[in-house]
């Protein structure tokens, strides 16, 4: 499998579609805006937003629940460095926890409640105990392996240099095979280097500079990652 050209939603045109444009330029790959998804020919990488690329290539990619579930927020083999309690619930809860939902991708940004119903939302949740990280970082992983890293949160925005990122390598995380995606690391004020959550490797954003090539190639290789894995019809 392979891609034959790079389909750009029209309607959201960021840093990472420019990336993805220079990169296309630079390896004589076609890459064209398309308005709707049903234009968009097979065997061209869907880039723009989360839902774009969902409606192009027809993959059923949820927040929790896949079988087999790589591209949860939380997989499986990344829960050995969540160091908090996290379930899924179809009920609202009545204490303070953290909550975004287990269902759709981003259907809610994740946030903190205030122990009441006043924004209650729809089911599936994933809950868990309220952290607090003293910085955060972004790792980038394509068959396995860090391509990029960047910080992106934290205490240190007041400080004209940005914290070095931990090494991420040393945890000998068991990653399943050719495994893309992004992974959300962060220093928990009490609980020492910790989990945040992980992305499928689409729609996420390259704020942190990463090179056009090293961007573009993340997504490619994730792409044809998950069209072998979820495309049921391949």
């Amino acid at each position: 499998m392979r891609i034959n050209g790079f389909a750009v939603d029209k309607t959201h045109i960021d840093t990472e579609e420019k990336c993805v444009h220079l990169y296309a330029m630079k390896h004589h790959i076609p890459y064209k805006y398309f308005g709707n998804y049903k234009d968009v020919p097979d065997g061209w990488l869907p880039v723009g937003t989360i839902e774009w690329f969902l409606k192009c290539t027809g993959l059923d990619i949820k927040a929790s629940g896949n079988n087999p579930d790589y591209a949860d927020n939380y997989p499986s083999f990344l829960k050995p460095y969540l160091n908090r309690n996290l379930f899924i619930s179809d009920k609202w809860p009545d204490y303070k926890v953290f909550i975004k939902p287990a269902d759709k991708l981003k259907r809610f940004n994740g946030f903190v409640t205030d122990g009441t119903y006043k924004h209650k939302k729809k089911p599936p949740f994933f809950i868990s105990d309220i952290v607090s990280f003293k910085d955060e970082w972004r790792y980038y992983i394509s068959n396995g392996k860090v391509v990029g890293i960047g910080w992106y949160a934290g205490e240190s925005e007041t400080s004209m240099e940005e914290p070095v990122a931990p090494d991420i390598s040393q945890l000998g995380i068991d990653y399943p095979k050719n495994w893309c995606g992004s992974i959300d690391f962060g220093i928990e004020k009490n609980r020492g280097l910790t989990l945040i959550e992980a992305h499928p490797p689409f729609a996420v954003g390259n704020y942190l500079g990463l090179g056009s090539d090293v961007y573009a190639e993340w997504l490619i290789n994730g792409y044809l990652y998950l069209m072998n894995t979820y495309n049921k019809g391949s």
